[in-house]
């Protein structure tokens, strides 16, 4: 398992490897302000593969981010209306 730098490269490697497209849906973000964490929800969807879980947290210190820890699973894409339902997300 690598570290650092090289950790955050093969998971964005990784990640790329199976969710290849930028079309990601940010469900919400929260800020807080007090402990200088951002935190993000997300989910992905093309068809083949998708995401209902991710999360994304970064911990921001003399804006530069310190600490960054991405959380996701990645599933077999279900109709793009069971997923937006269960994103929360309006349909198209």
């Amino acid at each position: 398992m690598e570290n650092g730098h090289a950790g955050i490269k093969e998971s964005a490697r990784l990640l790329n490897s199976k969710l290849p497209t930028t079309q990601y849906d940010i469900i919400g973000t929260v800020v807080e302000t007090q402990g200088n964490w951002v935190t993000e929800r997300w989910g992905y969807h093309d068809g083949k593969f998708q995401v209902t879980d991710g999360i994304d947290s970064f911990l921001i210190e003399e804006a530069k981010i310190q600490v960054k820890m991405i959380n996701y699973n990645v599933e077999k894409a279900e109709e793009s209306s069971v997923y937006r339902n269960k994103m929360g997300l309006a349909e198209k």
